[in-house]
């Protein structure tokens, strides 16, 4: 279930426990969060990109690129990913994209939508 589905099948009482990212604040009113871990963000590249070079990518490099992004109806959180390093690095992303799972964000960035920022763990196995 994506996290917004999981939400709801925990206060409906269909599942007990999820693992997602952190609650949304009007869902910490009805339920409890613990960390269990803590991913490294990736930064997700079209192989032609002049960063895709397997080293390590400064966010700062980023500033001016075209981004895709965890639509926020369907994982609140994982927007984050995209809005907070940008802000760190004193940018705002500009938003060419959204999907509705993390691989349909490397989907699209391969399909040459933007880059992307996304969960060291995020569901994109076989696509990174």
């Amino acid at each position: 279930l994506v996290p917004s589905q999981q939400e709801k099948a925990l206060q409906n009482g269909t599942i007990d426990v999820g693992f997602t990212r952190p609650l949304e604040a009007a869902h910490a009113l009805f339920l409890r969060s613990e960390r269990f871990q803590t991913e490294k963000l990736l930064a997700v590249l079209p192989k032609t990109h002049r960063l895709a070079n397997g080293k390590d990518v400064p966010m700062k490099e980023l500033a001016g690129e075209r981004f895709v992004l965890n639509d926020p109806k369907y994982s609140p959180a994982l927007l984050q990913c995209g809005d907070e390093p940008c802000a760190e690095a004193n940018f705002a992303p500009e938003i060419a994209a959204t999907a509705s799972a993390s691989a349909g964000v490397v989907a699209l960035v391969a399909a040459g939508e933007g880059t992307a920022i996304v969960p060291e763990y995020a569901d994109v196995a076989g696509i990174l």
